[in-house]
């Protein structure tokens, strides 16, 4: 009878380690989806406030915007890691308006780009006016 509680006891052991571990797992799974999770947060504020600052350069040079009022342009962007335009191409719109918005895009000057990630998901990317 005594080796059967010796028994019991290794098995309990057995089961709370195993128990232990498992728990130890999740918390370190969670703790890596946390910092995944800052991470992502970081990099959609990081891209919003340059969105924000591109958007507020753009406008501010495109002078004469509301006579274009009713009409719509989708241009194509493409920015150079110091967020230098490269290219303009208008995708689709009205001519005159694409026009108007291809040559304030040549003329805006682009906030830098805070880092390589925000670089990557607006080195190319298209600018819908619907004006």
């Amino acid at each position: 009878m005594f080796n059967h509680i010796i028994g019991q006891d290794m098995v309990m052991r057995k089961i709370l380690i195993t128990v232990v571990l498992i728990v130890v797992s999740f918390n370190a799974l969670a703790d890596e989806d946390h910092e995944h999770s800052m991470q992502i947060t970081k990099l959609n504020n990081a891209a919003y406030s340059w969105i924000d600052k591109a958007k507020m350069a753009y406008t501010g040079v495109f002078t004469g915007i509301q006579d274009y009022r009713g009409q719509s342009c989708t241009l194509r962007l493409s920015l150079a890691p110091n967020a230098a335009l490269t290219n303009v191409q208008a995708e689709k719109g009205d001519k005159n308006l694409c026009t108007a918005a291809t040559s304030a895009a040549w003329n805006t000057k682009f906030p830098p780009f805070p880092d390589d990630a925000t670089y990557q998901m607006f080195k190319s990317f298209p600018l819908d006016l619907n004006l």
